[in-house]
């Protein structure tokens, strides 16, 4: 016990590459109107379903699904398409930075695109499962006023 566990410069060190390079997730969550938006309809719940391929052990692109529904009986239907990097926290968790675009399909308009920046964390609770937490920001370059708001959510990612 009294050897030393690594001989060497820290930057020597890598980061493990999951033992999974695609992962399926779900999310529930609330989407949150903003700016102009925030005027004409009220927050509501949202769901996504994400198909993650991670191409580097800190990168990863990513496609989502989601419905984005506000309490007026409005949503929001989308496909974006992000670049997301990973940063290693303790153990178990990392956290996550993303950015994207995607087109969005909002009700009684035609369809737009938009961008979305996000920000998160992950926890590895077995292997190839891990529970996620998230938030990000969506704009929509609508033909009259731009559509904002927030998604915050919460979901489990599995690896295959």
């Amino acid at each position: 016990m009294d050897q030393p566990l690594f001989h060497g410069a820290l930057s020597e060190l890598t980061v493990d590459k999951p033992s999974y390079q695609v992962a399926l997730s779900a999310h529930l969550g609330w989407a949150i109107p903003m700016r102009n938006f925030n005027n004409q309809v009220d927050p509501d719940y949202l769901a996504e379903l994400n198909l993650e391929y991670r191409y580097a052990p800190t990168y990863a692109v990513l496609s989502v699904l989601g419905q984005y529904n506000f309490a007026t009986s409005y949503k929001i239907n989308a496909a974006t398409l992000y670049l997301r990097s990973y940063w290693p926290w303790q153990s178990n968790y990392e956290v996550y930075a993303q950015a994207g675009v995607g087109l969005f399909d909002p009700d009684n308009l035609d369809a737009v695109a938009g961008i979305s920046i996000g920000a998160g964390i992950n926890r590895s609770l077995i292997a190839n499962l891990a529970a996620e937490l998230g938030i990000d920001y969506f704009h929509l370059f609508n033909k009259g006023k731009d559509i904002d708001f927030v998604g915050t959510k919460i979901g489990l990612s599995y690896g295959f």
